[in-house]
């Protein structure tokens, strides 16, 4: 799902608004969550959610699939690892149970 760290950091909402975004949207089962779906339930505490989150949604599985395909069609070699970006600033490993049967 795409990212709201982008709203809070161009202050479209505040860390506490933030928190109850994510919150809202990880109480809503996963193959159901959508914008649409977070939009909904945060729409009686937050005023004016979607119109302060919508322009700074990121969709990051579509831009890694499109610098994918660019590095593809141009034959380049991906670039060393850096440090992650700040949309991964606060981000965690959620270790599942599927990943923990592969852990070895």
């Amino acid at each position: 799902m795409p990212l709201w760290k982008g709203a809070k950091a161009a202050g479209a909402i505040n860390p506490d608004e933030m928190y109850y975004i994510r919150s809202a949207a990880n109480a809503i089962f996963f193959k159901e969550r959508s914008w649409r779906r977070v939009f909904d339930k945060i729409s009686t505490e937050i005023a004016d959610g979607e119109a302060r989150i919508r322009p700074h949604i990121c969709n990051i599985k579509r831009l890694d699939a499109t610098l994918l395909l660019e590095a593809m069609l141009e034959q380049r070699q991906p670039k060393e690892m850096g440090a992650p970006d700040d949309h991964f600033q606060d981000w965690t490993f959620n270790e599942t149970s599927q990943w923990l049967k592969l852990k070895v």
